[in-house]
Formats: structure tokens, sequence, C-alpha cells
């Protein structure tokens, strides 16, 4: 067209070509044009982080190293391996109790596997809007990826029920809460995340996370968080920040708050 001078005057200088691709990887890093010109598409995704949002919105579990212990790699890899299926189920759900490292384990899962950096993170189930679902499933051309966390049990049946049979391009893994000692569910696309033993699992996080700090307060922030590794990183971050908690273990509850 740039060469017909008769049909359109313009300077060609000014068209550039991109791909599809190109302009996915634009609107990704910028969601700002998404809400601006495309608020259709801003409304359905609204509150749906991407994985470099999601390994960003929590400092505290996200900055410290992983720690495999209690065969942790293994669910690592039944995650990914569930991610990357084709199969029927696609809906895999992970339950454990409050803190004990579910959602730092699913995203360990996705992080640093490039055909698993398209991965969408839904931070709580209630948020998971009719509008999103029918995007997701009514368009035979979308390939999606999500984690959904915050689901109750009774809500992966649901859900289930709903995309189960789209199960070539819509894979789902959903977090939620279990029973204490609760090992093991009886479906196969249900596994359980044990809380951590003290010693074997807690005290190596802290021991990861709080380099440079005391092992005796290593091991009280440990025996004080017992199965909670949430709470375990937040107390090592306190303890950083402050210097006159550096060598003084914990000794009661009141003294921790």
């Amino acid at each position: 067209v740039a060469s017909d001078p008769a049909a359109y005057i313009f300077n060609p200088g000014l068209i550039e070509f991109r791909t599809l691709p190109t302009l996915c990887t634009l609107l990704n890093n910028h969601p700002g044009l998404i809400a601006k010109h495309l608020p259709g598409i801003a409304r359905i995704y609204e509150g749906v982080l991407t994985l470099q949002e999601w390994e960003t919105q929590d400092r505290f579990g996200v900055a410290a190293p992983f720690v495999d212990f209690a065969a942790r790699s293994h669910v690592v890899a039944q995650i990914r391996s569930h991610l990357r299926s084709r199969t029927a189920p696609n809906v895999l759900h992970l339950a454990g109790l409050s803190g004990v490292g579910k959602t730092r384990t699913v995203l360990e899962a996705c992080r640093d596997q490039p055909d698993l950096s398209s991965v969408l993170y839904v931070p709580r189930f209630a948020s998971f809007g009719e509008a999103l679902l029918r995007r997701l499933t009514r368009n035979q051309d979308l390939v999606a990826l999500l984690v959904v966390d915050e689901v109750a049990l009774e809500e992966v049946q649901g859900l289930t029920a709903h995309v189960g049979q789209f199960f070539q391009r819509l894979r789902f893994v959903t977090i939620g809460p279990a029973r204490r000692n609760e090992r093991s569910r009886s479906s196969s696309n249900m596994l359980v995340l044990p809380e951590p033993e003290t010693q074997e699992g807690v005290l190596q996080v802290v021991r990861r996370a709080g380099a440079g700090i005391p092992a005796p307060v290593q091991e009280s922030i440990a025996d004080f968080a017992a199965h909670d590794l949430r709470l375990a990183l937040m107390l090592v971050e306190a303890t950083r920040q402050d210097d006159s908690f550096r060598d003084l273990p914990i000794g009661d509850g009141d003294e921790a708050w």
C-alpha cells in the first residue's frame, strides 16, 4: 500500500508490524492499557494476577528460599505434571492447614518453568466470577492455566462440574483448608500437604530465611511458630528489622507479639 502513492498518502516509516505474542506481552506488562482500551476484558480479569504479580504479592513467603522437606519436591512435581497434562481430571486440589506453605508450594511449581509462565493466580475463589468462567469455557481456542486460592472442598466439586469437560485446554490447581492430622483424601486429584514438623520442617525454613540470626533465636522462632511457616517467616523478618531481637530468644507469646 505504501508503494502506491495514488492509494494512500502517509509516511511508511510510521508503520510497525507487531505479532500477536508481542502485543500480548506488551499488554501483560502494562495492565493499565487493558483497563483503558479494553475495559470489557479488564472487568473480567479484575483481581486475577499474572505469575509475576503473584511472585511479588507476599514478600515474606516468596522471598524466602524454597526448602524441600517431607518430600515437598514430590508435590511440586505432581503439580507441574498436572498443569502440563491434557487428560482428565483437570482440577487438582491441594489442602492443608493455614500457614503450612500450600500457596508457596504451588508457586514454586510454576516458577522458572517457561511453559507454565502464563499461569494466572486468583487469590480468592469468591472473586472467581461468572464472567471469567464463561470466558474460559466458551472460547474454544483459549488455553488457560489457573491457580485458585481459598477454595473449600465443596466448591471444588462445583468447579469441576463446570470445567471438567474442557480438560484439554483448561487446567486448574485449587488450594483450600484441611482438618488437623488429615493425611490424605480418597480422590486421586486431591493432595493434602501435612503440617511441617518443628525440627524437620519449620526450623529448616527458619535457618534458610534467617541466615545470620543466632541459632538459639532460630530455634525459639521455630518452637513458637509450631506448624505455621507464615508466622515463622514473619518472626524472622521482625528479628531482622529490630536489632534488639537478634540475640533474644522468644520466651513467651506476649514477647513474640
